[in-house]
């Protein structure tokens, strides 16, 4: 009975050892994962407007350039029985909101709310995308302009029918206003919202890239290009060319827009199929230099 004893001891004693020894091990090796886990939330910070029933939503962020500022991010913001507008944060790299001040260093409240011409055409606007790098202009003499192209949607009822057009504009990273501003117009039925804007690094010009459809014929959906050049002198940025991109029998969700040099190039999704085209568009022209749909050889045609 006792060498049973010490022997069912011993055996105990020896699991017991080796558990200790096993939940070290995990505890060597988890460790630090969990001090990586800890320490990658710098912060979580709650951006709310403190009003009753207002609302808002972030659909881009960027690093504005000139080192100012931290954080831009932009969406739209709903305030109650008033139209909805383009909404722009502007944050410190701790989080901090940075509060732009007026006259006298007073806050500006509705600083960081955009919209073409405030409230009184009762549009919608949104922002979905602001651009890093900025461009450069000038209105009038001695009023010269460096800011974020942005771009988005306006909306509006007309006739009973929701339209939307796209809507671009320029933020100043000093004044955190909007400068400058263009909506796009569409053909009769025709919709669009803009998704994404790329500046030539080597210049002033900037394009925008829209998602076009039809409030009638839900498969007419393609993409829309627009470049913006500034003209040396005192009118700001001017519309050089606007062209949309078909594919007869798909429909074209654009998604994104890039520089490549002398082009400019879009990606998107193409359906039925699910599949993503490549659209390279020569910047001067606006007409496709290439297309890239799989290897199935299928060509996009330009609709002026």
């Amino acid at each position: 009975m006792k060498t049973n004893t010490n022997t069912h001891h011993t055996s105990s004693r020896s699991r017991s050892f080796k558990m200790n020894i096993t939940l070290a091990l995990l505890a060597i090796i988890f460790l630090p994962l969990l001090a990586v886990t800890t320490s990658a939330q710098g912060y979580y910070r709650n951006y709310t407007t403190g009003a009753y029933n207002v609302q808002n939503e972030a659909r881009c962020i960027i690093k504005p350039g000139g080192g100012l500022y931290k954080f831009l991010s932009v969406g739209q913001f709903w305030e109650p029985y008033l139209p909805s507008s383009g909404h722009a944060i502007w944050a410190k790299a701790n989080g901090v909101l940075d509060i732009p001040t007026g006259p006298l260093f007073l806050p500006v409240t509705n600083a960081s709310k955009y919209n073409r011409v405030g409230y009184q055409d009762y549009s919608d606007y949104s922002l979905n995308f602001v651009e890093e790098t900025m461009t450069s202009g000038n209105f009038n003499p001695g009023s010269s302009y460096s800011a974020h192209p942005a771009t988005g949607v306006k909306t509006y009822l007309e006739d009973g029918v929701l339209y939307s057009n796209t809507w671009t504009t320029l933020i100043d990273p000093l004044t955190k206003n909007t400068i400058w501003d263009h909506v796009i117009y569409n053909a009769q039925s025709d919709i669009s919202f803009g998704i994404g804007v790329v500046t030539d690094p080597n210049g002033f010009d900037f394009y925008v890239v829209s998602h076009i459809s039809n409030v009638v014929d839900a498969t007419l959906q393609r993409v829309g290009v627009t470049k913006y050049e500034y003209i040396f002198g005192n009118n700001g940025h001017q519309v050089a060319w606007s062209r949309e991109y078909v594919l007869e029998g798909y429909t074209l969700a654009p998604v994104g827009i890039v520089d490549a040099g002398n082009d400019v190039v879009v990606a998107g999704n193409l359906n039925p199929g699910g599949k993503i085209f490549t659209l390279v568009i020569d910047k001067a022209t606006g007409f496709i230099s290439r297309q890239i749909y799989t290897s199935d050889p299928i060509v996009l045609s330009l609709t002026q």
